[in-house]
Parts: C-alpha cells; sequence; structure tokens
C-alpha cells in the first residue's frame, strides 16, 4: 500500500523499512494525529422566526423580557459558538440475508447471504451548549423549539421570518495551527432545527461545574469538506 511516497504493508523492504515509512509518514501533515478537542461548532440562528414567535406566544411572556432581543442579537452577530459538544448519527446500510436458511428449514450447512435493504435514515444530532447568564438553552434555543413547531418544515426563503431551518458548520482546526486557525476539514450539517431541549437538576453541592445543556436536531442531509479556508476568528 503507499500513501503518496511513503509505501506501507507487505510491499516494504523489512520491517524496519516499513517503520521508517511509517514515522515518516506521522510527520507529514496528512498524518498528523489531531486533537479531537480542537473544534468549533459555528451557525446563524433565524432571529425573525424566533422572535416573531416570542411575540406571539402569550403564555410564556418572552416578550416581557427587553433584555432577550437584545442578547438574541448579540450572541449572534458573528456566528454561534457556544455549542462545546457535538454527536453526529454516523452513517449505516440496512442489512438483510437472503438463500437457504432463510427460505427453507432445509438448508445443511448453507449460509444465507447478506444484500443491502439501502441506506439508513439520518438520525438525530446531539448537541451541548454550555449554559452562560444570557441563558442559550432557555432564551435562544426553547424559543426556536416553538416556532419549529409553530411554522413546521416547509420550504421557505432563506429571509423569510418563518424560516426555521439553518446549516451547522462542524470546523476541525489542525492541532500544528493553531495561531492561524487552519481547518483540517469541515463537516456541514443542512437545514437543521432543534427538536429536544434536556432536562436540568439543581442543587447546592460542594463543587460547582459547569453547566452543559444537551439538545438534539434533525437535519436533511451533510457534507464533509476536507481542509480549505473558513471564516472562524483569526488570530
Amino acid at each position: 500500500m503507499a500513501i503518496g511516497d511513503q509505501t506501507l504493508g507487505p510491499d516494504s523492504i523489512g520491517s524496519t523499512q516499513e517503520l521508517s515509512n511509517i514515522l515518516n509518514l506521522l510527520q507529514t501533515t496528512a498524518g498528523v494525529i489531531p486533537i479531537e478537542s480542537n473544534f468549533i461548532v459555528k451557525f446563524n440562528i433565524p432571529q425573525k422566526a424566533i422572535l416573531s414567535c416570542i411575540d406571539e406566544s402569550e403564555p410564556y411572556k418572552w416578550a416581557d423580557n427587553l433584555n432577550l432581543k437584545g442578547s438574541i442579537q448579540t450572541l449572534t452577530e458573528n456566528g454561534f459558538y457556544f455549542a462545546t459538544e457535538i454527536t453526529d448519527a454516523g452513517e449505516n446500510l440496512g442489512v438483510s440475508k437472503v438463500g437457504p436458511s432463510t427460505d427453507s428449514k432445509v438448508y445443511g450447512n448453507l449460509l444465507s447471504a447478506p444484500v443491502i435493504t439501502g441506506r439508513a435514515n439520518l438520525k438525530e444530532l446531539t448537541v451541548g451548549f454550555i449554559e452562560t447568564n444570557a441563558s442559550i438553552a432557555d432564551f435562544i434555543i426553547r424559543p426556536w423549539l416553538i416556532a419549529v413547531s409553530t411554522y413546521g418544515l416547509f420550504a421557505r426563503p432563506a429571509n423569510s421570518p418563518q424560516n426555521v431551518k439553518t446549516d451547522f458548520e462542524v470546523i476541525h482546526i489542525d492541532s500544528f495551527a493553531r495561531n492561524n486557525n487552519l481547518p483540517r476539514k469541515k463537516v456541514i450539517y443542512k437545514n437543521c432545527v432543534p427538536l429536544s431541549v434536556g432536562n436540568s437538576a439543581y442543587k447546592y453541592a460542594e463543587s460547582v461545574n459547569t453547566r452543559i445543556v444537551s439538545t438534539t436536531w434533525a437535519y436533511e442531509s451533510y457534507q464533509v469538506i476536507s481542509g480549505g479556508d473558513s471564516d472562524i476568528p483569526k488570530k
């Protein structure tokens, strides 16, 4: 097996040469082992949809909080960066078995063969948000979720006051390029909407921990981009 100019596996000359090739590969940009915590989750909030839903939601009286609209605008001027953890849904194929062991009770030692039944539906994203004084989960994600239930997921223009969808960008940063913030890959989740906000428990305790609020999101599709430029802040 060859990766770039390096030959690995049985085709390499002896174990010493193979080890040397592996070490050389790990010193290249492609072979660097990344630090998994070097990432940023960025997305824009559909402010019009959230604010219009807040104004119309009489039981909640969120519109009485004069700081809410200012908080939404302040937190979203340069994109949204308060997500501290994310778990994607992976990729799965459906499989079933076809053959003698499934079609008949008399099959001896014959085994059925696997067949693909199709690509599995995408499951939800799980995103954790750090709690701040502005209470991201309560004053942005919760009313956003209610806006989704109010307006639904119909296709609408991006600037529509009833458009509740947004794109997530998960930007993974090169561990050896911290000063330049160079992305090594970027995953874009298309047309995301919040589905749930996790419950929270409060108690007096000896230790004080940072609160992380778990949320789930639905999305339509995703795209993985290798390296490239990004509009994340530069140092």
